[in-house]
């Protein structure tokens, strides 16, 4: 019933507001199979808020984003990387609207991972490639704080605030990070050659495009849209600014979700497009 509701609202559940929302949670099975876009059925776990979030809100999820991903892919784009994928909501939306664009998804947590893999088998995504690896400017091995309850709750580096309360509510994994330059060459017989990126990496995200220069000299993206939130950044003892900096020198500078240009702030809290003037 739900799904044929959504389904008819666009795959978005109604604007009935919090209560409905709480009341519907309340009741509904801790685990279900649902098509999140057409076509594409994920076994989603609604104990986790991002996956209650993600479901009812649908393609009005941090709107205008999923139009604008939409947009920017419907032409000419021949890959996007999904990086800090969570269980893969953007990953599936491009998959559902631009069915001939290769997806490469890098998602460190394993349940996310696992979630991303069951939905490729389930779906038979031959143009999904989900990458259980995290993304730096150096390769190798790094802990990652994972929230059990909340699938896009989850850190590298160093310890984040917000997990110093209970710890029987977080894990903690060893995963391996990769350059994301080096992965690229290992990739044998695969061309990009205009892709557009989506970075949420819960201020990692610096160090990330540290290991992207390579690509980025190499014009291989039409746009990368990127989580600036001031507090994650300096987390990570980096900062808006230093992301910014970073971008222009390869010659890529910030517009807002509407495609306007903007400028960085140092308090910045928000997803900016980083298009080439």
């Amino acid at each position: 019933m739900t799904d044929s509701i959504r389904r008819l609202c666009g795959y978005s559940m109604p604007r009935l507001g919090p209560l409905a929302f709480k009341t519907y949670f309340r009741f509904a099975p801790g685990v279900a199979v649902k098509e999140l876009f057409p076509g594409i059925r994920v076994r989603l776990n609604f104990k986790d808020d991002a996956c209650r979030e993600t479901w009812w809100r649908g393609y009005r999820y941090e709107h205008p984003l999923p139009v604008l991903l939409q947009r920017l892919c419907a032409t000419g784009v021949d890959t996007f990387f999904d990086i800090g994928a969570n269980y893969g909501f953007f990953s599936y939306l491009v998959l559902s609207q631009c069915p001939d664009v290769n997806v490469f998804s890098f998602e460190p947590n394993p349940h996310n991972f696992a979630i991303q893999s069951d939905a490729k088998t389930r779906n038979a995504l031959a143009h999904f490639h989900p990458q259980n690896l995290g993304l730096s400017n150096e390769s190798g091995e790094l802990d990652l704080t994972v929230e059990l309850n909340h699938s896009g709750h989850s850190v590298f580096g160093p310890e984040h605030p917000d997990f110093n309360r209970d710890k029987s509510k977080f894990g903690t994994y060893r995963i391996p990070v990769v350059r994301f330059d080096d992965w690229l060459k290992k990739q044998t017989g695969m061309r990009v050659s205009n892709a557009i990126v989506k970075m949420d990496i819960e201020g990692f995200e610096v160090r990330a495009l540290g290991g992207m220069s390579q690509a980025l000299s190499n014009n291989l993206f039409k746009a990368l849209i990127v989580e600036v939130y001031a507090p994650t950044l300096r987390l990570c003892a980096t900062s808006p600014a230093e992301l910014g900096d970073f971008l222009a020198g390869f010659g890529y500078f910030p517009f807002d979700l509407f495609l306007q240009p903007t400028s960085i702030r140092s308090d910045d809290a928000r997803n900016l497009v980083f298009l080439r003037k």
